[in-house]
């Protein structure tokens, strides 16, 4: 990302855009969770930086917003991030990998946060989607440094 504040503006319309709009699209089992998309597809593009910055911001964000515990997103994010960065270099190389273990981490942050243990399918599959999602907006990312480095 070029800028934090570009950032931070982003996040703060993914919060705004995942508990207003995306939920009665989606429901509360399926809803995508687009704070964690941001962040997953930062550390896709291997920005690093950004998506500890995106992880402590956006979970915060979420976490006043959803009315939960404050700062448990923004740990559990951050998290994410740290685990991610460090097991890139030597298991999650593969796109399939990669993405089975950011739907993992999301499913079992939907657990934490909702404060239950019983295995729901629906939940599942919103954190797939959450996953996809993240592999999708990192090549817009990544398409869009391209440019930027072409133009500049």
């Amino acid at each position: 990302m070029k800028s934090r504040s570009t950032l931070i503006v982003l996040n703060i319309f993914s919060v705004i855009i995942q508990t207003s709009f995306l939920l009665e699209l989606f429901g509360t089992k399926l809803n995508p969770n687009l704070v964690a998309t941001v962040v997953f597809s930062m550390l896709l593009v291997g920005d690093t930086a950004s998506a500890y910055l995106s992880a402590f911001v956006g979970g915060l964000l979420l976490d006043i917003v959803s009315g939960g515990v404050i700062g448990l997103g923004a740990f559990l994010f951050t998290l994410f991030v740290w685990l991610y960065s460090h097991l890139h270099s030597f298991y999650l190389r593969n796109m399939f990998v990669s993405l089975f273990f950011a739907t993992l981490y999301f499913y079992i942050f939907r657990l934490v946060t909702a404060q239950t243990l019983v295995f729901d399918g629906w939940i599942f599959a919103g954190s797939f989607l959450t996953a996809v999602m993240g592999q999708l907006l990192s090549l817009v990312f990544r398409s869009k440094s391209a440019y930027e480095k072409i133009t500049y």
